[in-house]
């Protein structure tokens, strides 16, 4: 190398340090990623394949680091000297097909994004591929095989970087532009050719290890593949490996690819672009950005030597940049450049293949998922395809296939627009409409989009009511949740019986929640109300078990548990002042019903718990008529009230198998009812001896319909007869002589029984 050279090369190594240094981290992930992905990629089957070895140069002889880094400078400075040593070489080549504007892009633009130079250059695209659009691929048509050719008559293993410049001149009539694009092009064929290949073998190999081929298949294909691989491995084998460790990565035709790649952006835009292109690739590669290829060091160290070489006008033809866009013409370096029957005819299976391609291309997109888009623009290809027919007679076929699966995708919209009248999906429909629509020139579309478009508003309103129906739900309001509900059911009822069915289950399903969730919301409110204790708990286990219930049970759930403890402490209180009630223990009885009504009241209800308020009212009901009956009978007992006695007498003799204390009254009565008796008779006793004397006695005495009689016994003597005389006698008092008359009737015994009148008295 110059001493120009070593210092620009110690510049641009510096700028790559620099990155290095900010990404060293990723540097060596991404080292370790691509080896490890490489590796395990190949399995030992393909390791003993000859095509393949030769094609990743694996018994390529190992060069040691410091030896490596000597042989590939050595190697560069050849290849910068074989050009420069060329008395034939020329650097300005106009290109046919090449715009102004890619023409000056290096020096405006970034060369190897939206450019023709960068679709060969960047990615897997290659220049064969594309030399029906493509100027620069189309350039190296006729010199790759003379090229090739050349390569293929070398010994294995003998050419260098400079070697094969050198051929490559030669087929290029000495024309640096044409010879770098076309050794590149060379390269970079073989080596994607060869990796898809490889690639293939592999899948035939693992398809072998799981049984899903036979192994006479396996070797039938893999036979297949060998033989295909074997035109890429030859030209591999001529080459000598430009990597430190031939093993390591299988990457033998990699750099060599690279080396061309660097020199044909410098020899078309200039060394600077060329530089920079390497820089940003290699750079992308180590954060990631390059489309999943791993950054690679060898690779990127070969393409920053030669893009350092590039930069020095001295080094590689002694220019800069000075290729003009109206320089010679190719074919004064090819003189058959267009006379040559087989470059017109590969010209025109280019272009038929790259219309084929498209018309393949046209022909997924309408297969895969339809949209009206797709359809228009495999129709606006139509005729321009259809022009290609002439040239290429098998497009034919693929015009008419076109158009039937633009037929067919038509008739997919036509029936998802169909589909979709009976969905209640907003976006659904909007999406059907739009595609309907767009087919304006299909008779079916227009009713179809105007079914859709009825539809869309009352899918809309359905969907509003079923979301608010849903927020009142979660809120709690019942009610409004129904009602809202409802009216989405109504109103999707209006598309017909078959529109929105997962809507209408919806809907069915959320008011069967809502009629579970207030029935149980209404056993568990009546639970309550009741005080029913049985109930709650019944009521408690099961929705203790119940997942993420609803709020409002877990409200009621809460109101339940303060509402248990405090009716079961009512319940005990009742069922005491039941048992005190039972025994007679009226008082205790009512002060156990008022601390029943003191827990109830305290739980704020409202009624709170009237069954069991109704039961204590009832109970407190009981006791108050006991004891006014009781009270009645004391007063009747003190007062020696006869009439009032037998009443209440008769009432308890009737009701003593309801209470105990009215079996104990009762015989209170008896009691005083005799002992009254006995008084009445002495008080009536006393009267007729006060009132007639001593001649005079009480007889039977008795009430006799309005009036009152006593039968007063007065003797006569009358000769030898004695004569009875009813004397009426005035009651003493109107009670007392009244309950004496009674008494007396009852329990006097009449002295005598003849000759007795009856004197009326007043009634009392």
């Amino acid at each position: 190398m110059t001493e120009s050279s070593s210092r620009v090369e110690a510049d641009w190594a510096r700028q790559v340090r620099g990155i290095a240094r900010l990404l060293s981290c990723r540097l060596v992930f991404s080292i370790g990623l691509a080896i490890f992905a490489v590796v395990t990629a190949e399995a030992a089957d393909l390791n003993s394949i000859p095509e393949v070895i030769d094609f990743q140069g694996r018994h390529d002889p190992p060069t040691a680091p410091n030896v490596w880094e000597r042989d590939i400078d050595r190697s560069l400075d050849d290849l910068v000297e074989t050009v420069k040593n060329r008395r034939d070489l020329t650097t300005d080549v106009a290109i046919p097909g090449e715009s102004v504007r890619e023409h000056a892009t290096g020096a405006t633009g970034d060369p190897l994004f939206g450019t023709q130079m960068g679709e060969i250059l960047r990615g897997d695209t290659l220049p064969e591929d594309v030399r029906d659009t493509n100027p620069y691929a189309r350039l190296t048509a006729k010199t790759e095989d003379r090229l090739r050719d050349s390569m293929l008559a070398a010994p294995k293993g003998s050419l260098t970087p400079a070697r094969v410049m050198d051929m490559a001149l030669d087929a290029s009539g000495g024309n640096y532009p044409i010879a770098t694009l076309t050794a590149h092009s060379v390269l970079k064929s073989h080596t994607k050719r060869g990796r898809e290949i490889i690639e293939k073998m592999q899948t035939r190999v693992a398809a072998l290890s799981r049984g899903t081929i036979s192994q006479a298949e396996y070797d039938r294909q893999m036979a297949d593949l060998r033989k295909q691989l074997r035109p890429h491995s030859e030209i591999a084998s001529r080459l000598q490996n430009l990597r430190a460790d031939p093993t390591a990565t299988g990457d033998k035709l990699g750099p060599w690819y690279h080396t061309f790649g660097v020199m044909a952006l410098g020899s078309v835009h200039g060394g600077t672009d060329a530089t920079g292109g390497v820089l940003w690739e290699h750079a992308s590669k180590w954060l990631g950005w390059f489309g999943g290829t791993p950054f690679n060091p060898e690779k990127a160290s070969i393409d920053a030597k030669v893009a350092v070489r590039t930069l020095d006008p001295r080094q590689l033809g002694g220019y800069e940049r000075d290729r003009s866009i109206a320089g010679p013409h190719p074919s004064e370096f090819i003189p058959d450049y267009f006379d040559d029957p087989i470059v017109k005819e590969e010209a025109r299976l280019a272009r038929c293949t790259t219309a084929g391609i498209q018309a393949d291309r046209a022909i997924a997109e309408l297969q895969g998922p339809v949209s009206a888009a797709k359809i228009d623009a495999a129709k606006t290809k139509l005729p321009t395809m259809k022009g290609q027919i002439a040239e290429c007679p098998e497009m034919a076929g693929k015009v008419a296939t076109i158009e039937q699966a633009a037929a067919a995708a038509a008739d997919s919209i036509i029936r998802q627009g169909q589909e979709a009248l009976s969905s209640c999906d907003p976006q659904v429909l909007s999406h059907a409409a739009s595609e309907v629509a767009a087919l304006s020139s299909d008779p079916r579309a227009a009713q179809i989009k105007n079914q859709l478009e009825r539809n869309a508003p009352i899918v809309k309103e359905a969907n509003g009511a079923f979301e608010a129906g849903n927020q009142s739900y979660l809120a709690g309001d019942l009610g409004a949740a129904r009602a809202s509900l409802l009216r989405a059911r109504d109103a999707i009822g209006g598309l017909g019986g078959t529109a929105c069915p997962e809507l209408r289950e919806r809907i069915a399903k959320g008011l069967d929640k809502i009629d579970t969730l207030t029935s149980a919301l209404d056993k568990i409110t009546a639970a309550i109300d009741s005080c029913d204790a049985r109930g709650m708990e019944n009521y408690r286990r099961q929705l203790a078990g119940v997942q993420n219930p609803h709020p409002i049970i877990q409200e009621k759930m809460a109101e339940l548990d303060r509402v248990a403890a405090r009716s079961a402490k009512a319940t005990a209180a009742f069922d005491e002042a039941n048992v005190a009630f039972k025994a007679g223990e009226l008082s205790e009885a009512r002060a156990k019903l008022q601390s029943a009504e003191d827990e109830v009241r305290a739980l704020n209800g409202n009624p709170p718990c009237p069954g069991l308020l109704d039961r204590i009212a009832a109970g407190r009901g009981k006791i108050t008529r006991i004891e006014d009956v009781l009270t009645q009978a004391d007063a009747a007992i003190g007062s020696c009230d006869v009439e009032q006695l037998d009443a209440l007498q008769s009432k308890l003799g009737a009701a003593s198998g309801t209470h105990k204390s009215f079996r104990y009254k009762a015989t209170e009565l008896e009691q005083a009812k005799a002992k009254c008796g006995q008084q009445a008779i002495e008080a009536a006793t006393s009267d007729c001896v006060n009132k007639y004397g001593s001649g005079y006695s009480a007889g039977s005495v008795s009430p006799t319909g309005a009036t009152i009689a006593f039968q007063i016994r007065r003797q006569r003597m009358l000769g030898a007869r004695t004569t009875m005389e009813a004397v009426g006698m005035p009651a003493r008092s109107t009670a007392t002589a009244h309950s004496a008359a009674i008494w007396a009737s009852r329990l006097a015994t009449p002295v005598v029984s003849r000759n007795t009148e009856a004197v009326g008295m007043p009634a009392i």
